[in-house]
Order: structure tokens, then sequence, then C-alpha cells
């Protein structure tokens, strides 16, 4: 009799183990289903992510593009900046020495810097000095526009001095 129970023993057992056994095939099964799960979405996330940083790696191309475009802009316009300033200080040098040159051109005083020995602490002449007079050069350009209006010239209220000079000589 023990033999009979022992064998019925082995036979629970065995059910008791194929039921383990079933309950844990389908629990691996659940868990691959939710493994399988899992990879799709992380593939998914993975080939969103790729989308994303191509569109980045393009952003930021073009931006270094951009970038060198305005690199380039800014140093023509340096090599401008440089070239206009030259031109206008040979251009001030021309103008100076015509000025020069012209006995009947008016000379015009430039400011005065606080370093002049006549000059007082706002830069300005000292009250105790009179102001340097010009020697009169000639008629004023009131007086030429009113000879020039008087000799019916045509055009005279738009000249200027020189202009009016040349008109009624």
């Amino acid at each position: 009799m023990a033999k009979k129970k022992i064998e019925k023993a082995a036979k629970k057992a065995i059910a008791n183990a194929r039921d383990a056994v079933d309950d844990a095939a389908k629990a691996v099964r659940k868990l691959d289903r939710t493994a399988k799960r899992r990879v799709k979405k992380l593939e998914a996330e993975v080939a969103e992510l790729a989308k994303d940083a191509a569109k980045s790696a393009k952003r930021v191309d073009r931006a270094s593009r951009k970038v060198d475009k305005a690199a380039k802009v800014a140093e023509s316009a340096a090599a401008l900046a440089v070239e206009s300033e030259e031109y206008a200080a040979e251009r001030v040098a021309e103008a100076r020495s015509i000025v020069t040159h012209r006995p009947d051109a008016p000379v015009v005083e430039t400011a005065r810097s606080e370093s002049a020995p006549d000059a007082g602490p706002d830069g300005e002449r000292a009250p105790s000095e009179p102001a340097p007079t010009e020697p009169a050069q000639g008629p004023s350009f009131r007086e030429l526009r009113e000879e020039a209006k008087r000799r019916a010239i045509p055009g005279y209220s738009r000249m200027n001095k020189a202009a009016l000079i040349d008109a009624l000589a």
C-alpha cells in the first residue's frame, strides 16, 4: 500500500509540475509579448529620434553656412570701411589743398582743443583776447545775390557764392 501511495503522490507531483510548467510557459509567452511590444515601441522611438537628429544636423549645417556667409560679409564690410576711410581722407586732403590755393576762399576756424594755449577751460577762446578778424574778401553773398537779381541773371536764387561770382564776372 505504501507503494501505491507513493505512486499516487508521484503522479500528483508530476501533474503539479506539469501545471507549473504550463503556467511558466504562459508567463514566458506573456512576457515575450510584452517584451516584443516594448521592442516595437523602442524601435519607433529610435526611428523618431533618428529623424529628429537628421533634422537637427540639417539645421546646424544651414546655420553654419549662414555664419560663414555673415563672416564673409563682415570681412568685406570691414574692407569697404577701410577703403571708405582712405577715400574720405584723400578727398579731405584734396579739399584742403583746393581751399588753401583759392585766394577768395573764406577761412574757416576749426574747433580748438583744450590743450590749445589760447583756449579757456571750455575749449573756447579766452575773453581777454579779441577774436581775430579777417580782411573783407569782396562782396558778401547777399550783395552778390542782389546784384545778380538787379542784372536779371537766370537761376541766381539757386547759386552759391562762387557761382554768383562767376555769373557776375
